[in-house]
């Protein structure tokens, strides 16, 4: 989180030598300088730069530059150089050691007036302690540092302090202050037109507090605004990019999108594989936000897998909040599944590193938790006791701000009234008196609040297993309703299939020029374009409508197979809007298009080797489509009336279009016919 403390650029050794990427050529530099602070300022560059990669080198290079800045007796130099090797000890998990090095830095500026320099130091020591996770002395670093550079700029230091601030309140819980440093950032950005990393970093921070505070919306909205810029032409960090994805799967999947925040948890994962730094802390992240999905679509050996591997990467960045978590979810998860002891064994360690971190959250969830697991057990005076301790630290976080306030305003009345100890004195008894009274009141209610909530809980769970009961019977009628009407499709689609079978046995005895044979072969096609719609219904998920563009296809393919002839070559083209109808609606266009096309192909191409079809079914407007059978065969009598006709298949298209509120048109000439059905139907 404190990336504007842990990376430090030498702008001197940029504007020597361009913009210098490897080590190789700053190393190149460094031996061609004469000037030992000039070196020294060379082998910071490089420790600074090979932080999360070799902390092993980052302590060597700056032991050599330290040594170096000896030589001429530079503050600000040395001063850098111990910073290098303070950061190194703590990028190897070594803190105590790391601290041990910062506190000389601070040492050596303090006795120098040199404003830089104990700039520098405050924030190395202000990052020392975030790694102990020791809250108030961070804030107490940053704050100092933040007066220095108010003082002497410049702005790029500025907006870092702004946003170690932001963050350091943010973990003191005190979000209201956070929010004013943030805000502070993203004004000073916009003043110096800053839109590279720095500005997404500060996004990407004011997105992970608008998370801490249930503002999801907002919080989406800055994380991709990060996104967009740390993915965009001016540059890219990958620490920043792989923060971006986390906080934007989180995000999302606080407001119950899984799929995208699947998606930015996977898209995480990848990047840290290209990761050449220590990435335990992402991958617990990566890790419990892939456990929370999996949670939420009740895939349980997935989910705790997902949270095993957030705790053994909790485990291995060393942080006490990160260890506290891991075990929490492992243990609430357990308690989903009813394994109260594995709950227990998990929860066990938390209290111990909630203590240690500090955090109000993380103590309250653990008596949460805790509570949880005794109302299961029936221990209700553990419950009582957890759950008392649950709703002090629930107070304790709602009103931590203005706790912080009320002392600011108590020191500034004790200074005031120095003189005047034993009228203080008397006060802070009697408000203790009342302190006592209230508290003894508190454990009162909450004994009797305890057998409440007792009660009501017995009676959620009562009701709960009843509606449970009903919605598994009424799924398992409704599973038996589609099994059934899946095998009325499939038993019908049979029957038609038989009769097919006895039509085709009849035909074998009929000759195929009588009339006979062509009714008989008529009648086929039609009871297969019906068989065809019962099978559709019978595969496809949905059991009362089918997909027109697949049934239309599959029913010219039919027909085109049983008309085809030797003599003339009939290419059908179609062109079918991709919609799902009623299967009514789609028996009554499965005969209509037998009909027409059957005809085509009977009439439309006498005495011609070759012709061409077109089948069409779009939308005219809205609720209303076309279908449209057109051909380039020699075309409809001038006289050709088809209300006059006594043709059973032209008349089954008429009968069939007027049942489904439609209309039938013909266009015909010696180019061709067109036969046109205007339909009123739903998708």
């Amino acid at each position: 989180m404190k990336c504007a403390t842990a990376l430090f650029l030498f702008f001197s050794v940029c504007t020597a030598s361009g913009q210098l990427q490897k080590k190789d050529s700053v190393l190149d530099l460094c031996n061609r300088a004469s000037d030992p602070i000039q070196k020294a300022t060379y082998l910071n560059y490089i420790a600074q730069n090979l932080l999360g990669q070799n902390s092993d080198s980052v302590i060597i290079y700056g032991k050599k530059a330290l040594a170096l800045s000896k030589q001429n007796n530079d503050v600000y130099s040395r001063v850098e150089s111990l910073r290098s090797i303070a950061m190194g000890y703590s990028y190897a998990a070594k803190f105590d050691e790391g601290l041990d090095v910062a506190r000389k830095a601070l040492k050596m500026a303090q006795n120098s007036d040199i404003p830089r320099a104990k700039r520098r130091a405050l924030a190395t020591m202000a990052y020392m302690y975030y790694n102990k996770e020791e809250i108030d002395s961070l804030l107490k670093y940053d704050l100092l540092a933040l007066e220095i550079t108010e003082k002497i700029g410049p702005a790029d230091e500025l907006l870092n302090a702004y946003n170690d601030l932001a963050l350091d309140y943010s973990m003191k819980g005190y979000y209201s202050k956070s929010l004013d440093y943030f805000l502070k950032g993203l004004r000073l950005c916009e003043q110096l037109k800053i839109k590279d990393s720095r500005l997404a970093n500060v996004y990407h921070n004011l997105g992970n507090l608008y998370e801490q505070l249930n503002q999801s919306k907002n919080a989406l909205e800055s994380h991709q605004k990060a996104l967009e810029i740390i993915e965009g032409p001016i540059e890219t960090r990958l620490r920043l990019r792989i923060n971006c994805y986390i906080s934007l799967a989180r995000a999302y999947l606080q407001q119950g999108y899984l799929e995208p925040a699947r998606y930015y948890a996977d898209g995480a994962l990848n990047l840290i594989g290209q990761a050449e730094f220590d990435t335990s802390s992402l991958l617990y992240h990566v890790f419990t936000i892939q456990g929370n999905i999996s949670e939420e679509k009740n895939l349980n050996p997935a989910v705790l897998g997902h949270y095993t591997e957030a705790k053994k990467n909790a485990d291995a960045s060393g942080h006490f909040i990160l260890k506290g978590r891991a075990r929490l979810n492992i243990s609430n998860f357990y308690i989903s599944l009813g394994e109260i002891d594995n709950a227990t064994m998990n929860l066990d360690s938390v209290e111990q590193f909630a203590k240690k971190s500090g955090d109000l959250k993380q103590q309250r969830d653990f008596y949460r938790t805790k509570a949880r697991i005794d109302s299961l057990n029936g221990d209700l005076i553990s419950y009582g006791e957890s759950l008392f301790k649950f709703i002090q630290y629930q107070d304790s976080l709602a009103s931590v701000e203005k706790q912080k306030a009320l002392d600011v305003l108590q020191i500034e009345y004790d200074t005031e009234l120095k003189d005047n100890e034993i009228a203080l004195l008397q006060r802070e008894n009697e408000i203790r008196s009342i302190k006592q009274k209230q508290m003894t009141q508190l454990q009162f209610g909450l004994i009797v609040l305890t057998l409440l909530l007792l009660c009501f809980i017995l009676v959620l769970y009562k009701r709960y297993s009843d509606k449970q009961r009903s919605i598994k019977l009424i799924a398992s009628k409704n599973e038996e309703n589609k099994l059934l009407v899946k095998e009325t499709h499939h038993r019908v689609k049979n029957n038609l299939q038989i009769m097919l079978s006895l039509l085709s046995s009849k035909a074998e005895y009929l000759q195929e020029d009588t009339p006979g044979f062509k009714i008989v072969e008529e009648s086929k096609r039609r009871i297969r374009s019906l068989a065809l719609i019962h099978e559709e219904l019978y595969q496809n998920t949905t059991l009362s409508s089918i997909n027109l563009r697949v049934y239309l296809e599959k029913l010219l393919t039919l027909i085109e197979k049983s008309l085809s002839s030797d003599t003339t070559q009939v290419n059908i083209k179609t062109y079918i809007a991709n919609v799902e109808i009623r299967m009514n609606m789609a028996v009554s266009l499965g005969l209509i298009v037998n009909e027409l096309v059957s005809n085509v192909y009977k009439y439309a191409f006498r005495n011609r080797k070759q012709g061409n079809i077109t089948v069409r079914f779009v939308r005219s407007k809205p609720g209303y489509f076309y279908l449209h059978v057109e051909d380039d065969g020699i075309g409809l009598p001038p006289d050709f009336d088809l209300h006059a006709l006594n043709s059973l298949g032209l008349q089954l298209v008429k009968g069939l279009a007027e049942q489904c509120n439609g209309s039938v048109s013909i266009d015909t000439s010696e180019k061709g016919s067109r036969f046109s059905v205007l339909l009123k139907t739903e998708e």
